[in-house]
């Protein structure tokens, strides 16, 4: 299927859009469960498809910016645990 892809631009762009199709749907169940509780798989593969909507982002600045808020700054000692920081 991938030599397929790489060598058929027609068949890349409509598995594009059938990745995107179903990515819409994990995005809109990822919603319906938000409302009534979490679902971490779900997140995991929203976070690999869609990283920029809904990965953790690392600013230049050091700052870290966790679904559009900015909590803290980030500091890392090497050997440290995120839990003993």
């Amino acid at each position: 299927m991938y030599l397929l892809r790489k060598q058929d631009e027609q068949f890349a762009r409509d598995w594009d859009r059938a990745v995107e199709a179903g990515t819409d749907i994990l995005e809109d169940v990822a919603v319906e469960r938000a409302k009534s509780g979490s679902d971490s798989l779900l997140v995991f593969l929203l976070e690999g498809r869609r990283r920029e909507t809904w990965g953790d982002k690392l600013q230049s600045d050091g700052k870290a910016e966790i679904n559009g808020t900015q909590p803290a700054f980030i500091t890392c000692v090497p050997g440290m645990r995120p839990s003993e920081g």
